[in-house]
């Protein structure tokens, strides 16, 4: 399982609102994340998920977006949004690098 099927799998649990499905990507050696341990990224991204989708009106569209987060380096904001806000619903920082991927989410 490379990278690329991560970000894959991250984008389509996110559009499709269904956390669940990435949990075996989320357990894969290469992916990394700030939080203490992956079972608290997964409940919070769960959550964000969740609370993002209910305050969302109609289908949510990704925009991958640069960013200042970590200096910009090697680091991209997927953002998703639906059809009615100016701001995204929800974020999560990609960073790639040595064949690895750190998650972070944003909050509210």
């Amino acid at each position: 399982m490379g990278t690329e099927t991560i970000k894959q799998e991250l984008v389509k649990c996110c559009l499709e609102g269904n956390a669940r499905q990435f949990i075996p990507y989320l357990l894969s050696d290469i992916v990394k994340t700030r939080m203490p341990n992956k079972t608290r990224f997964y409940s919070f991204f769960k959550h964000m998920i969740n609370c993002a989708k209910q305050e969302s009106i109609g289908k949510w569209t990704l925009k991958i977006e640069e960013t200042s987060w970590n200096f910009g380096k090697d680091t991209l904001a997927y953002n998703f949004y639906d059809e009615k806000h100016q701001y995204s619903r929800l974020t999560i920082m990609v960073t790639e690098q040595n064949g690895q991927i750190l998650l972070d989410t944003m909050p509210f």
